[in-house]
Parts: C-alpha cells; sequence; structure tokens
C-alpha cells in the first residue's frame, strides 16, 4: 500500500477531540508490506527487533492497475514468517471500484478468497485499500465502500479502510463509516516522505474514528505505522495452500540451464521461500537441470510465536547451527555471528561457547558498486545473505542496483 495510517495518543492535548473520546490502548508501531519487501523469517525477526509488533500483508487487488485479481505471490510466507517472529498479523486489499456496488461485492470477494488462501484467520482485520477512482459523489462512494466493508466482516474479519487523509476526506462520508464500523480508520499522512523513526503529533490527521494513522513513508525501509486503537491482532493458520498465480499444466517443473529458486517462482509468481519448502529444501540448497520440484501444494508455515530466552552464553550442541541458535534465542543469525566476531559462514562445533546477549560491533561496512556486479554476486562475496543485504539497504528490487552505489554489509 502506498497511503497507510495510524494514530497514536502520546500527550497531545487535542487528541481527544478528534478520538471523540474512544478508548485508546495501544500505540504500537508497525509495517505494512507487499511483494516489494522480502518474506523470509530473518527479514521479519529483523523487523520485529527494529520495534515493529504488527505487519499488515497486501493480499492481492483488482480495479485499475491491478487487473482482474491480483495476488500477492508472498503474502502467506509473510503472514506466516512475521507471525513467528512475534508480531501481530492483518491484510490488506486494494479495490479500485469507485462507487459501483456489484463491483465492490465481487472485489470483498477477492479479498475473502485471497484471506483463505494465505492463512489469514478469521477475526483478523482486513483493511480496503480505496485510494484511486471514486466518483465525485461521496455519498454513492461510501455505500460502495460499505458493501465491501460488511462483504468482509460477514466473512468474519473485522473490516478497516485505508487511505490518505485527503482523499478520504474528499470522497468518503466518514460519519457513515465510523457509525457502522466503528473505529475503523486506517489514515495515511506524513510529515515527511524522507526517514521518519517516530510519529510526530503535530502532523496527526484531525478526523473521527481513526484507529491507525500511517504516519511515514520511510520507517527503517516500509511505511510506519502507529496503532492508537488495538485493531492488529490477528494470526495465521497452520496449512497453506502455495500455487502458481499463472496456469500451469501438472504440478511439477523440470529445472532448465540457469534457473534458480528466485528465477523459478518469480516466472511463476510464487515466492521463493515458500517454493523451496514446498520441496523439502530452503533457498541455499543447490538445484540442478533435469530436477523436477513441486509447483503447487500444501506446507505447514509453521507460525508460532518465538521466546526471547537470552542469556549471556550458549553451548554448541550436535546439529546446532548459527539459524537454529539464533531462532531459540530470538536474534537475528547474522547478529549472533557478528556478536562473536565471525559471520554465518564460520563453522561452529559442539562444545563451541557463543556470546548471546550483550552488544553487537556497530561500526558499518560499505561496498561500493562496480560495473557488472549483482546484488546476489555481491551478497556471496562479502559472506551475507541476499534477503539481509537487500533489507540493510532498503532495495525493494533485488535485479536494480547501480555503479557507485554504497552498500552496508
Amino acid at each position: 500500500m502506498k497511503n497507510k495510517i495510524k494514530i497514536v495518543i502520546a500527550s497531545l492535548a487535542c487528541a481527544g477531540l478528534f478520538l471523540c473520546g474512544q478508548n485508546a490502548q495501544a500505540n504500537r508501531l508497525g509495517q505494512d508490506v507487499s511483494s516489494y519487501q522480502l518474506s523470509d523469517f530473518e527479514y521479519m525477526l529483523q523487523r520485529k527487533q527494529l520495534g515493529s509488533d504488527f505487519t499488515i500483508v497486501k493480499l492481492g487487488g483488482s480495479g485499475g492497475f491491478e487487473g482482474e485479481h491480483y495476488q500477492n505471490p508472498k503474502a502467506s510466507a509473510q503472514l506466516a514468517n512475521a507471525s513467528k517472529s512475534g508480531q501481530d498479523v492483518a491484510g490488506y486489499f486494494w479495490g479500485q471500484f469507485g462507487s459501483n456496488r456489484l463491483m465492490a461485492q465481487k472485489m470483498a470477494g477477492y479479498a475473502v478468497e485471497d484471506a483463505h488462501r494465505t492463512g489469514l484467520k478469521q477475526g483478523a482485520a482486513i483493511a480496503l485499500d480505496y485510494e484511486q477512482g471514486a466518483s465525485m459523489s461521496s455519498t454513492a462512494n461510501t455505500d460502495a465502500i460499505i458493501e465491501f466493508m460488511s462483504a468482509i466482516k460477514d466473512a468474519g474479519y473485522k473490516p478497516l479502510l485505508y487511505s490518505g487523509a485527503y482523499y478520504m476526506k474528499r470522497y468518503v462520508d466518514i460519519e457513515r463509516i465510523g457509525k457502522q464500523f466503528g473505529t475503523c480508520l486506517w489514515v495515511a499522512s506524513y510529515k515527511t516522505t524522507g526517514l521518519q523513526l517516530a510519529p510526530d503529533f503535530a502532523y496527526f490527521p484531525s478526523m473521527n474514528y481513526v484507529a491507525m494513522w500511517q504516519f511515514a513513508d520511510n520507517w527503517h525501509g516500509t511505511d510506519g505505522n502507529v496503532e492508537l486503537v488495538s485493531v492488529i491482532k490477528g494470526d495465521v493458520k497452520n496449512n497453506v495452500a502455495v500455487k502458481p498465480t499463472v496456469t500451469v499444466s501438472g504440478s511439477y517443473y523440470t529445472i532448465r540451464p540457469g534457473d534458480s529458486w528466485w528465477l523459478i517462482a518469480n516466472r511463476f509468481g510464487m515466492d521463493m521461500y515458500q517454493l523451496a519448502q514446498l520441496n523439502g529444501m530452503s533457498i541455499n540448497n543447490v538445484i540442478h537441470p533435469g530436477q523436477k520440484i513441486k509447483v503447487n501444494g500444501t506446507i505447514k508455515n509453521g507460525a508460532k510465536p518465538i521466546k526471547n530466552n537470552n542469556t549471556s552464553s550458549y553451548l554448541v550442541k550436535p546439529g546446532d547451527s548459527w539459524w537454529s541458535i539464533a531462532a531459540k534465542h530470538g536474534l537475528s543469525m547474522y547478529a549472533l555471528a557478528q556478536r562473536n566476531g565471525k559471520t554465518i559462514y564460520t563453522v561452529i562445533h559442539p562444545g563451541d561457547k557463543l556470546t548471546i546477549s550483550g552488544q553487537t560491533a556497530a561500526a558499518p561496512r560499505t561496498y561500493t558498486v562496480r560495473r557488472g556486479d549483482t546484488l546476489s554476486g555481491i551478497a556471496s562475496r562479502l559472506g551475507v545473505s541476499l534477503s539481509s543485504l537487500a533489507s540493510r539497504n532498503h532495495i525493494r528490487n533485488i535485479n536494480w542496483i547501480y555503479i557507485n552505489q554504497r552498500l552496508l554489509y
């Protein structure tokens, strides 16, 4: 989503006027993501450690540039791994139906279908992303929005409405929405499009029924949201269907020369982490031409919140890895390795003693992109993961880097 808003009650005396005396409970920070962001557990754990208490995932969309029905191929992995990292989860759906009530009903059906497909449990929130295509009649627009939100509610989910502050005030009857669905607005209003790590309540949108305020276009590289009342508290199912978003013949794909997990997943509109998991592997497993892999099926997402069991040190046991030790203690494996003066490619042995708690060396290192470089090649050369390198440098498209760009690692 491009415009998102969340609201917090900080020591702003006039905030009570905006909220009509509603019960403010949360003031938690969180993010929203789409296919431009990563989906693996390491990424979501890093976001949790940066202070994200919830993640709202784009499920899909319909209308306008989304076409008849776009489905985010990363959605189920993003939901599952955000949940596994200890964050609450919710979904959002782009619906460009303007004032057409029949189209609103149809798109709500797509949204519910996507929620089921991605494993989002009933009771979680689904926000309508309504920011383009409105008619000049706020009454007609609101009628259609109510059709969509009512269908979401009837399907057992909590309906929210997302848009920019100006757009929502101009094209939507906020009072009708609030009276029917309560505190349900997710409003975007930015002080700056640059880096902003905390909400500035001097820029809070003065509107009733606001549940969340999207205060930042760049909060550690994603949209930043603050929750005013507790609306994001969803969970995910254990079993999730994984299938391509394009038609394929059969359930298997034969690997060709030059293929990679990313290329195959991208070809079929899938998430590469889930594709590997579907085949009982990880993206670090080497695949070979002629090998057959599954391209649809059902996986267990294992989305159980982690517990932070940090102690000062840990004795490596047989079968341990950087990832398993870090996950056990609620850490990033990269931070754990760095804390011990190593990289995740350093071999560890049973009996080795690792420092778990304490400070990680903060001195950032940089790499300057050269002609012919690729992000995956740089990551391999530096001994870091592709997802970590992309996340740290706020790179949404791993194929888009430029000469003389400086990368942190």
